[in-house]
């Protein structure tokens, strides 16, 4: 007996809203193939490495863009981290890992805001480091991650409209490093009510599951961080 898709989208429409991503400590060089080659076989929106292991994929991933142009594919996009995981590096370490990773060929940043001085209410050194990221990654896509699970609702409706304010294009609910505590829809939710169509929202950390993921989308989320073996069972799954 078929199992009937009984989901908003395609397969095929979600899979374009992946950037599929190894971005743990522990995420290995065989994972950041297996990233690559997962975004590629099942047309990912965006390739995600953190710094150096980037630095060693990107030839690779030059050339299967090179090879999808070819077949009429649009091009993977390729991004990179900065402030990881914790936002707290000062603005000048943040704004040159960002702007180094666009000179070797990023199109794509997503950084950390700096989480421990917005949880003490200095959103005036969030936004200027912000601010000085944008203006050093001029010209991409910045995405800003807030790490919602370390904030209140009233810190999160804050951070979004910061992020928006220093001219983020996307804002992104979480590195998926917390252990203990998940992005939930409820964040995104937030987020989206927040920001209206002012930016889009990406949603990571904790999404495992077709539910999960449809329920982001319904709040808002155009985006998902997912993990290239998560990828591989939401997309094989029947």
């Amino acid at each position: 007996m078929e199992t009937k898709w009984n989901f908003p989208l395609s397969k095929e429409a979600f899979a374009a809203m992946m950037d599929v991503s190894a971005v743990q400590t522990q995420s290995s060089y065989e994972d950041a193939k297996n990233t690559v080659l997962t975004a590629d076989q099942y047309d990912g929106s965006a390739v995600f490495l953190l710094g150096e292991m980037m630095c060693q994929m990107l030839p690779e991933i030059q050339r299967i863009n090179e090879r999808r142009l070819s077949e009429g594919k649009r091009a993977l996009k390729i991004g990179s981290v900065a402030g990881f995981p914790d936002g707290g590096s000062m603005t000048e370490v943040k704004v040159f890992e960002a702007s180094r990773m666009v000179e070797l060929g990023c199109n794509e940043i997503d950084c950390v805001m700096n989480v421990g001085m917005a949880l003490v209410g200095r959103w005036d050194v969030v936004e200027k480091d912000l601010l000085a990221i944008r203006k050093a990654t001029e010209g991409v896509t910045l995405k800003v991650i807030l790490e919602t699970p370390y904030l209140t609702d009233e810190q999160i409706v804050t951070a979004s409209q910061v992020a928006v304010a220093a001219g983020a294009d996307w804002i992104k609910t979480s590195t998926g490093w917390p252990e203990h505590k998940k992005t939930t829809v409820e964040n995104v939710r937030l987020m989206k009510q927040t920001v209206g169509d002012q930016c889009q929202i990406k949603a990571a950390g904790g999404i495992r599951n077709w539910e999960t993921l449809t329920a982001m989308y319904e709040a808002g989320a155009r985006l998902f961080g997912i993990s290239y073996t998560t990828v591989q069972k939401l997309l094989t799954q029947e």
